[in-house]
């Protein structure tokens, strides 16, 4: 079975990738990506490229499949978002750069 995920500029580096075909991920299933010129790229490609860019390779120690799920949990912690840490009270409150949703529960 063949799946598309989506169309994206680089596989390694978008949420898609690195969340859902991480999941996807199974012997009868090739997935593969369009790339931004419209070329295809396989997700087995997508992962090498992402071991490549993050310098992890297998060893005597680390096998194949280690390695991508290392490049994984990496490049999941590169792209997630970071809520930002709440401010002080001594600082001056800016209706702009919080969610009002935390205003209202603190």
């Amino acid at each position: 079975m063949q799946k598309h995920v989506c169309a994206e500029r680089d596989p390694p580096t978008c949420h898609r990738t690195i969340l859902v075909c991480r999941e996807l991920r199974a012997p009868d299933l090739n997935i593969e990506h369009i790339l931004a010129d419209g070329s295809i790229e396989t997700n087995s490609a997508a992962e090498k490229r992402l071991m490549s860019m993050l310098h992890i390779r297998p060893d005597m120690i680390q096998n194949k499949h280690d390695c991508i799920e290392q490049a994984y949990e990496t490049q999941a912690s590169n792209i997630a978002y970071v809520k930002p840490s709440k401010k002080s009270y001594s600082e001056p409150r800016n209706l702009h750069d919080e969610n009002i949703h935390d205003r209202l529960h603190e």
